[in-house]
């Protein structure tokens, strides 16, 4: 089935058809995926279809399940991308997500080397000859190569809550952001120094490292990032974030208070071992408060900042910690006791009803897709909210495909509010029957999420339904059976109207009533003519 896309998305003309569905076996004609219509001619065009479809959406991306929660959204997003954005990478795709995974790997070996390679080297100038510095040189053509990617690749507007991929804007994204602190870590002064010999290396240009310390954000979120996509427990993955960044800044304070004390030439201070392990040593005491120097005034006013600058680090970063600790524990628990709260119930339940395995499996896998590992009571909150408000945030939900139902165009507004306030949120799962060929219909329903096949009464597939859909409207106005049988193919979220409701809603308005009614008759009379045909081809055919 070829089917255009809604006006909401405001890009028309595009033809899709959901076809990879898991457990779907689809006997519609089959139809090019969005990438083999853009790359179908030239040289190595299997391989560029891979390249590709790492450039486009990633359905298993964190930011894809966050943002674009059907198939339906995701071909949208991916056409959109294509047609209009072709040379540019998704901040959804799974090469991104790669590309991010690499980075931060990249980041980390960077902020632990830089310290240590700089306080091994003669005179802390880190000489680009030494193996050390080549290392780091393999570590900056990957940042490099990073400050060049984020000019090709979109990012999420929290504003807008849209997918940002034209080049202008991305680069403008950019260069308000990380573009000047990643050139200035990137190429380093004395790099530039020893390969062109206009002018001396500096130790004191080592502080252009500190600029990559803009990226300590990033390291989170793509750690973040890392641990939602395999699942790893939120406690442990921001354990191990904080902990990382610990040690990043116990390595570059020991760095600082060595390039100070090598700047203070009375100490003539010697990079021994020895040396080094009493600086790790007075460097953590002060921070944790645990000493300050015993005579302030024998120290040189260098050291006396240091030591101030440490214990008000030390203070606050005691206080940061707490709070990690004391929020990681308390995240842990909201999650114990919250969703594995209802996990444990469901069990409990299933075993005492000697519920066989596989359903016990469906029942599990709908609660994972209706809470989405978040358990909130949305009658509690919608109760606590003014009428108004609950009536802004169900019109933002509803509006999109209740208003383009053709039998309810001619409504008034304060009867479509009605009809939203009345709606009912309803979830099916794969291969869940939604409605059956013969029953007597007594409600409508509105995707708002998911892909449903629907077939006739002989069992033939004739079309897909996916989000901003509706079906089964002839319910609420004729009682007529249903003449097709729709089935879930995809996790499925639905609103249902039902005739009693609607019927309520439209009691004051008589006339509107009377022109509704006309304009389902018609409709249930194109169906049945398709009915008609599909019988007269069905017996022709067998005959």
């Amino acid at each position: 089935m070829r089917k255009k896309l809604s006006i909401d998305t405001g890009y028309e003309g595009i033809y899709w058809t959901v076809k990879r569905i898991k457990g779907h076996k689809c006997n519609l004609v089959e139809e090019v995926e969005p990438v083999a219509k853009f790359v179908k001619s030239g040289w190595f065009v299997p391989f560029r279809r891979i390249l590709k479809r790492y450039m486009t959406v990633g359905e298993e991306n964190p930011m894809t399940k966050a943002h674009l929660k059907s198939t339906y959204k995701i071909r949208v997003e991916n056409m959109r991308h294509l047609e209009k954005y072709y040379h540019m990478m998704h901040p959804f795709s799974d090469g991104r997500f790669y590309w991010d995974t690499t980075m931060l790997v990249i980041y980390n070996i960077q902020f632990a080397a830089v310290p240590a390679f700089i306080i091994a080297s003669k005179d802390l100038t880190n000489s680009p000859t030494s193996l050390s510095t080549f290392l780091l040189n393999i570590l900056n053509i990957f940042c490099i190569l990073e400050i060049i990617l984020s000019f090709f690749c979109g990012y999420y507007c929290e504003i807008e809550q849209k997918v940002v991929l034209k080049p202008s804007k991305v680069a403008l994204k950019y260069i308000k952001t990380y573009f000047f602190f990643d050139v200035l870590a990137a190429f380093q002064m004395n790099y530039i120094a020893a390969y062109t010999g206009w002018f001396e290396p500096k130790w004191y240009y080592n502080i252009q490292w500190i600029f990559r310390f803009a990226r300590i954000g990033t390291i989170l979120k793509y750690s973040n990032d890392y641990g939602v996509r395999w699942n790893v427990p939120t406690y442990t993955f921001r354990t191990a974030a904080y902990m990382n960044i610990w040690i990043i800044l116990i390595l570059w304070t020991m760095l600082l208070i060595i390039m100070l004390r090598y700047l203070d030439t009375r100490l003539a201070f010697q990079k021994t071992h020895r040396n080094i392990i009493i600086v790790v040593l007075e460097m953590i005491q002060n921070i944790f408060l645990i000493k300050v120097p015993a005579s302030m005034s024998l120290v040189h006013w260098n050291e006396m900042l240091i030591y101030l600058m440490l214990l008000f680090a030390g203070f606050f970063l005691q206080m940061f910690v707490a709070a990690q600790i004391l929020q990681i524990h308390i995240c842990r628990n909201i999650s114990k006791n919250k969703n594995s709260h209802v996990v444990n119930q469901i069990k409990a339940y299933t075993r005492f009803k000697q519920v066989p395995q596989q359903l016990n499996n469906r029942i599990n896998t709908y609660v994972q897709f209706k809470f989405q590992k978040t358990i909130y009571k949305e009658k509690i909150i919608l109760e606590n909210l003014s009428n108004s408000l609950k009536n802004e945030i169900l019109w933002h939900v509803c509006q999109n495909f209740i208003t383009r139902v053709d039998i309810f165009k001619e409504m008034p507004p304060n009867v479509m509010m009605k009809l939203v306030m009345m709606l009912k949120q309803e979830i099916y799962l794969p291969n869940d029957v939604v409605v059956q060929t013969g029953d007597i219909g007594t409600e409508m329903f509105f995707i708002y999420v998911g892909v449903l096949a629907v077939y006739t009464a002989t069992g033939k597939e004739i079309c897909h339904l996916t989000d901003g859909d509706h079906f089964g409207e002839i319910a609420l106005l004729l009682n007529e059976t249903r003449v097709a049988s729709c089935v879930a193919i995809d996790f499925c979220e639905l609103y249902r109207l039902t005739k009693k409701d609607f019927n309520e809603a439209l009691e004051s308005y008589p006339a509107a009533k009377l022109r509704i009614i006309e304009l389902g008759q018609e409709r249930l009379k194109q169906t049945a003519q398709l009915t008609k045909v599909e019988s007269e081809e069905l017996s022709t055919g067998s005959s």
